[in-house]
């Protein structure tokens, strides 16, 4: 049970409107009332006072929404036919009473610290609350309470309730078909990276045995055959999660399938670079990066972004098995740094360094100078993205930190140059 502070369903504002309205009436029926104390003896007032009265409650009572009057005791001094029909019972059964005996006591404590903060203070309340009557399941329900004082000064307490239960079950329905799908999708990704990976292994694997058969010749050309194919089989795949994704209304999910389509064309290109160059064993990384950046930023921001991208990587040529790795690394962090680093687009810079420090030994230095990064992000084990990161760099033997000297996030990972050996 908790106070709402700011509500945005129109049905809200309905209750505000209602609940001043209600005021109105009941102000004219207690002045009703004192006429006809002090009147009495006047026929002709009695009628029209008994003629207003009947008026008054039959506008209140054709009201869509539970309308009730207690007094400073918590008895219900007015209800109308809404009200009643909540908890099954005639007014004669309601008039008077509390109806403590229809309600959980956690509830009826609740009831009554509302209402004696509103008679106290005299401030209108809106509280979303719940509502258990006996042998029914509980409602949601929001309640509008104000303090009125009639001409004796008699505090009461004039409440309206809308019953939001349906649209409070349709709300979790919905967060739970949200989580659902993105813990499938996640499921998908991590099932399909892992194929992509023991795939491309097996198809390395088999092909390196049959080379050993060929002519130097025969292998440069059986290997571009390989690495177009390769590059092919994944543009197909990527192809089929974009026609999947067309099919998902959910925002969230479409998110998902983009970072999935990201993350296969940083191996798509490797195979591609591999492919039209005649050195198969490894590639040009600085052409690599400036490829693979430009199209990760076309991708997510678009061709007007006014990102500058500071790529230095001159002299770098890496082998396939640490090209693949450090590529889906790269793609991962700059990702995170164009969803969350770099909210001005017009002034954002993404910079990524990597220098060669011994034979096999590498480090890179990489960030933004966005908002920056809690200290401990890196340790967060909960999203795909900082789990593929983590996963990454081990995989290519290196050793991640941040770098707090700069503004932003920024990442200082070393690494080595690796050989699966066959």
């Amino acid at each position: 049970m908790k106070e709402i502070t700011s509500v945005k369903k129109p049905s809200y504002e309905e209750l505000e409107r209602q609940l001043i309205e209600l005021k109105r009436l009941y102000s004219q029926s207690e002045k009703a009332k004192l006429i006809e104390v002090t009147e009495l003896n006047n026929p002709l007032d009695e009628e029209a006072i008994k003629i207003s009265n009947e008026f008054l409650d039959k506008i209140i009572n054709n009201v869509y929404a539970p309308i009730f009057v207690k007094d400073n005791q918590g008895r219900h001094v007015y209800v109308n036919q809404a009200f009643c029909n909540v908890f099954e019972l005639p007014k004669a059964n309601v008039l008077g009473k509390t109806l403590a005996e229809h309600i959980p006591i956690k509830e009826q404590e609740h009831f009554l610290r509302v209402d004696r903060e509103v008679l106290e203070t005299g401030k209108e309340s809106l509280v979303e609350e719940v509502l258990t009557l006996k042998g029914k399941p509980p409602l949601t329900i929001v309640t509008k309470k104000t303090r009125f004082s009639n001409n004796v000064d008699d505090k009461f307490i004039i409440g309206v309730i809308h019953d939001i239960t349906d649209a409070k079950n349709s709300e979790i329905e919905l967060i739970k078909s949200k989580e659902y799908a993105e813990k499938r999708s996640e499921e998908l990704v991590i099932a399909n990276k892992e194929l992509f990976f023991q795939n491309e292994e097996k198809e390395k694997r088999s092909a390196e045995l049959t080379l050993s058969n060929f002519s130097l010749h025969e292998k440069e050309v059986l290997l571009k055959e390989i690495h177009h194919r390769v590059k092919n089989n994944l543009q197909v795949i990527t192809s089929l999660l974009g026609l999947q994704s067309s099919r998902v209304s959910d925002d969230g999910v479409k998110a998902l399938f983009r970072s999935s389509q990201n993350r296969i064309n940083v191996m798509s290109s490797i195979h591609e670079m591999l492919y039209q160059s005649d050195n198969f064993s490894e590639i040009n990384y600085s052409n690599y990066l400036n490829k693979l950046l430009s199209g990760l930023l076309l991708s997510m921001i678009g061709d007007e972004s006014d990102i500058e991208l500071i790529i230095k990587a001159d002299s770098i040529n890496l082998n396939i098995d640490t090209a693949v790795p450090l590529g889906l690394l790269i793609n991962e962090i700059v990702t995170n740094a164009l969803k969350y680093g770099v909210t001005n687009k017009s002034n954002g810079v993404i910079t990524l360094v990597i220098k060669k420090i011994n034979g096999i030994d590498y480090e890179m230095l990489i960030g933004d100078n966005g908002a920056g990064f809690p200290e401990d992000a890196v340790q967060d084990r909960k999203t795909l993205g900082l789990k593929l990161i983590r996963q990454l760099t081990r995989q290519i033997k290196g050793v991640i930190k941040m770098d707090k000297s700069k503004k932003g996030t920024n990442y200082i990972i070393n690494f080595q140059e690796i050989n699966i050996e066959l």
